[in-house]
């Protein structure tokens, strides 16, 4: 008898340990033990066996011989939802005629950094967060001294070459001293068929034909060679002015300036991020359907009305169309397709913002 007794109580201290190292574990942690039953008259304290993840410490209930009474069920963590930016809620009405996605998150879809194409100074910031700008506009300035001083200096060679480029002399004497040079060699050559000069006066004056042919075809080269530096230094201004223009710091595309990461004064380096600008008229939301369900081709293209609770408790409707459906499915035999909505304004603020919740209905027919 006494050794019962014993046996009783180290039993219940057992369980009592296990108990309290089961609650006190960490959320989240993986705890797995065997099922402790003691006898205690016509009740058995039972410690509930663990095989799932927990978010909760584990439970303690009592155990009749009759079966469980009063035992709350754990259910897996996130067990009937979706995590992330989908609707867990998908609906396909009984005629078919819509899906229905609830919960769904609106995303961008257009969204840049706007770099800095040069290393410099910033001289003047152009635009305030929440700006409009359009695609192409300044949004920032560099410093751009020595860029505009190698302008000044290719224009100035620009004006010497326009002006070598522009002087025809060199052509024009090389062009009189050939003509000359063939009206002596001719009268030369007549004098040396009747024998009036020697054959060495015939010979010279043919040499200095060939000579002013050469000075013409020279200066002819030299023209050319002016117009082609004339060229050049044209090329070197329009290179001097794409250099003040890469001091210029412009968006690509239309939207609002969503944030501006520096300040007047600060250096940046080529590449560095200037401001983050996105569009605002046009978002997009992703939503899923059972591929059991539904083929891709019953959504593609298909209108959308985009539901959106306000604070005031109040329904905005925004009409959008389905622009794609991904090729493949999930492990879970479900596809996911994109709709864009087209955004509108309440004021100077967008109804539809970046990770709010909707609602979204597909007309299947």
């Amino acid at each position: 008898m006494e050794f019962n007794r014993v046996k009783l109580l180290v039993n219940s201290l057992l369980v009592v340990a296990c108990a309290v190292f089961i609650y006190s574990s960490a959320e989240g942690q993986s705890v797995d033990r065997s099922l402790f039953v003691v006898p205690d008259g016509d009740r058995e304290l039972a410690v509930q066996k663990i095989t799932q993840p927990l978010l909760l410490p584990a439970r303690v209930a009592l155990r009749s011989p009759r079966g469980l009474s009063g035992v709350p069920q754990i259910q897996e963590p996130g067990a009937g939802r979706l995590s992330g930016s989908y609707s867990s809620d998908v609906e396909l009405s009984a005629d078919r005629s819509t899906l229905i996605n609830r919960r769904c998150r609106v995303q961008l879809i257009r969204e840049i950094d706007v770099p800095s194409l040069e290393a410099g100074q910033i001289a003047k910031i152009l635009v305030a967060e929440n700006a409009f700008i359009q695609a192409d506009s300044a949004v920032a300035r560099l410093r751009d001294d020595t860029a505009r001083l190698q302008k000044k200096v290719a224009e100035k060679n620009r004006n010497v070459a326009k002006v070598d480029a522009e002087n025809d002399n060199r052509l024009k004497f090389a062009q009189e001293g050939l003509a000359m040079s063939k009206d002596v060699l001719k009268r030369k050559e007549e004098l040396y068929r009747k024998g009036n000069i020697p054959y060495v006066d015939f010979k010279t004056s043919e040499l200095e034909a060939i000579q002013s042919q050469l000075q013409l075809d020279e200066a002819r080269t030299q023209k050319q060679v002016s117009q082609e530096k004339l060229s050049l230094e044209e090329v070197n201004i329009q290179a001097a002015d794409e250099l003040i223009s890469r001091h210029e710091v412009n968006s690509l595309i239309d939207g609002q300036v969503a944030e501006v990461y520096v300040q007047v004064g600060e250096w940046v380096n080529r590449g560095d991020k200037v401001m983050r600008v996105i569009q605002m008229q046009k978002l997009q939301i992703s939503g899923r359907a059972d591929a059991k369900e539904l083929f891709p081709g019953d959504l593609d293209g298909k209108d959308v009305v985009v539901t959106l609770q306000t604070p005031l408790k109040t329904t905005e409707r925004f009409n959008g169309k389905v622009v794609r459906v991904n090729l493949e499915n999930s492990v879970s035999d479900k596809y996911f397709f994109v709709v864009e909505v087209e955004n509108r304004q309440r004021g100077t603020n967008w109804l539809l913002r970046p990770n709010a919740v909707v609602d979204i209905q597909v007309l299947l027919k």
